[in-house]
């Protein structure tokens, strides 16, 4: 017995508890694959890495030339719509000295008809898209609403009627065409068109680059001004009606879709200030008081049943086109590329094999780690914190992989579906009122609060944090109600607190609608004004980010107190300091000189309700040294949530390596993830 006995202590050294939990066919947590690493590669070096193995997925766009170049590998090639390009206009008023042609809603929808989108398409892109006229994927299902209220415009190219147009309101405006150019008062009109040249969204310099040439051959003089995340201030705060800027260049690329989309209508609606720099005190902004009243009601799901929403949707959609501020240009079809060994993935009709499950259930048999080809992943200066993470798709791509979140969509049913957090929809809407309990609490005057009698709410959100409170955070430190408490907070905190909020110049929309929240063994109770017909949009509008508080809070005292680092780049511009990077050891050693200086007492009242405290000095402390470690192992301060931890970033490759979590009290493991 003593011989097996020593033999079992050797297989233990010698293969490792993982191999021995294996042989023994134990149950592995975490993810399908042990490891992730994504590389910076060029399109035209993936493909040829691709074909001899050295990457075993792409997620960058290949073009259609590129893709070419796979058929006869061992590579699968898929495609997705999941990329567009739209213009925000500034429709200010014109003055006495400069004509805004986009001051008239006419000329704002005619870019429509003199913008040639399926042109576009061929000499760009190779046919990979299609000419786009709303927010939505012609895929969606919402899309199929919106047939009657597309048949009431022309969005046809139609080059001679779209001058027309324009040509009848320069001549009202006083303006006159001399030489095949627009003239006002002896002067040029021109055009101030923003171009975004930074990173992570691709060929938006050559679609609005062409859409300029358009415009400057209907005569008028295009400034383009290229700008990215660094000096976007200037234009970002300046009043829309001096005129700083006419265009801008905007769109995205999708890395999920979800039913029931009428964000874009909230997003235009004249309340929620997202006409740039309309947010800024005195500021002008544009009046709706219909498009107001609409998104007012579809945020707060001020709707009897699927029927009315349905109405509010498509009249939204009909405003918006009709006010067409934002014009959309075209899609593109993404093409993306995967070694066709790989199993576990799933493939989106809207965006291909980027998805949040694939991540974390892609594997190859016998193959350890998996090589993600990508555009970049961050570049030297570039902010690398909590707060300024998933700053584009590709950065998004590593997000996905490191964090969890409560709620996720489904992307073959598109509804919102339970990732780590259960949730139980109890409502008395969208007319009654629900009984908010005495002892629910809310956070003012920078601490929690019962709210007393007499409290009312539309909706009660019960999230279940069963398998996510009492599990462990990457370093291995307990998830507990104190990170919970401390997260909420720091959401009235960057309203509320005025230091903060000099900052963050976060307004108070989202806090509203809320009237307490409950700790109900192990559930989150949330009482809200808010209601829908469907339970899933409930919870993901609802859900919220968590953070290790001891190692977030250090954070935000260098940030918010001190000013000695900053989240952003516009801040660090702005504030003349560096943006936080987690994987810089210099800021590394910021935080930590600031975490060991921060006292339990320092933070009690961001995790006491009423007479419970919902830590310890001594679980303080064990998260102060257990951080420090971590530190001192990974080179970097990013603990999170998720199946995949950093476990390094070479600074000079831009290789950003990401290893599988296999703690026991993960609750995930393979398979889990798979799309049903």
């Amino acid at each position: 017995m003593k011989k097996i006995y020593i033999f079992l202590i050797l297989i233990l050294v010698l293969a490792g508890g993982y191999m021995l939990s294996q042989c023994l066919g134990a149950t592995i947590k975490g993810p399908a694959s042990d490891s992730l690493v994504f590389i910076p590669v060029s399109g035209d070096n993936a493909t040829e890495l691709l074909s001899n193995g050295g990457i075993d997925m792409y997620l960058a766009p290949l073009t259609s030339e590129q893709a070419s170049k796979l058929k006869e590998s061992e590579v699968n090639i898929y495609t997705a719509p999941s990329q567009f390009f739209s213009l925000e206009i500034n429709p200010a008023p014109s003055n006495n000295n400069i004509i805004n042609p986009f001051s008239s809603k006419k000329v704002r929808f005619a870019l429509n008809n003199l913008i040639p989108k399926q042109k576009m398409v061929d000499e760009l892109f190779g046919g990979y898209g299609s000419p786009k006229d709303t927010p939505l994927f012609k895929e969606s299902p919402d899309y199929a609403l919106l047939k009657d209220v597309l048949a009431k415009f022309d969005f046809s190219h139609n080059p001679n009627e779209a001058n027309n147009v324009i040509t009848e309101f320069m001549n009202e405006s006083g303006a006159k065409k001399v030489e095949g150019k627009w003239q006002f008062k002896g002067k040029p009109v021109e055009i101030n068109y923003l171009i975004y040249n930074g990173t992570g969204y691709d060929y938006m310099i050559e679609v609005n680059d062409y859409t300029a040439k358009v415009l400057e051959d209907s005569g008028f003089k295009v400034n383009k001004i290229y700008y990215d995340s660094s000096n976007s201030a200037q234009f970002s705060k300046s009043n829309p009606k001096d005129l700083k800027w006419n265009l801008r260049s905007s769109g995205g690329i999708y890395y999920s879709a979800s039913k029931y989309d009428d964000s874009e209508i909230i997003y235009e609606a004249p309340y929620q200030k997202g006409l740039m720099g309309s947010s800024e005190e005195g500021n002008w902004n544009y009046e709706n008081e219909n498009l107001d009243r609409i998104a007012k009601k579809l945020e707060t799901g001020n709707y009897t049943d699927e029927k009315e929403w349905d109405s509010l949707f498509m009249e939204g959609i009909e405003i918006t086109t009709n006010e067409s501020y934002n014009v959309y240009i075209i899609t593109k079809e993404q093409i993306f590329a995967a070694n066709k060994k790989i199993k576990g993935l799933t493939v989106s009709d809207f965006t291909g094999i980027r998805l949040l499950q694939n991540l974390r259930e892609m594997n190859i048999l016998g193959k350890k780690t998996l090589v993600i080809g990508t555009k970049e992943t961050y570049n030297k200066k570039d902010p690398l914190n909590y707060n300024y993470f998933a700053t584009n798709i590709y950065r998004m791509d590593i997000k996905m992989a490191l964090m969890d979140f409560g709620i996720w969509s489904n992307p073959k049913t598109l509804e919102y579906e339970p990732l780590r957090w259960g949730s139980e929809i109890e409502t008395a809407g969208p007319n009654g009122k629900l009984d908010v309990p005495e002892d629910a609490f809310i956070w003012k005057d920078e601490k929690w609060n019962y709210i007393g009698k007499d409290v009312k709410a539309t909706t009660k959100i019960s999230f279940d944090l069963s398998r996510y409170v009492g599990t462990n955070w990457q370093n291995e430190e307990k998830i507990t109600w104190a990170d919970i408490l401390y997260s909420l907070a720091y959401n009235y905190e960057s309203v509320y607190n005025k230091k903060w909020n000099e900052i963050t110049e976060s307004e108070a929309t989202g806090l509203d609608k809320i009237k307490g929240f409950r700790i109900n063994g192990n559930k989150l109770d949330m009482y809200v004004d808010e209601w829908s017909f469907n339970k899933g949009r409930l919870a993901d509008n609802n859900q919220f980010s968590v953070y290790p508080f001891v190692l977030w809070s250090a954070e935000n005292e260098l940030v918010y107190e001190d000013r000695t680092l900053m989240y952003s780049p516009d801040k660090a511009e702005e504030y003349n300091v560096s943006a936080m990077r987690l994987v810089n050891k210099e800021h590394v050693d910021l935080v930590l000189e600031k975490l060991n200086k921060t006292n339990f007492e320092d933070l009690g009242r961001f995790f006491t309700v009423g007479d419970k405290v919902y830590s310890t000095e001594e679980e303080f402390n064990a998260n102060k040294v257990a951080i420090t470690k971590w530190a001192e192992e990974n080179g970097n301060l990013m603990i999170a949530d998720g199946p995949f931890y950093l476990q390094s970033f070479n600074e000079e490759s831009g290789a950003v390596t990401l290893k599988a979590v296999r703690d026991k009290t993960y609750p995930l493991k393979k398979g889990d993830w798979l799309v049903k």
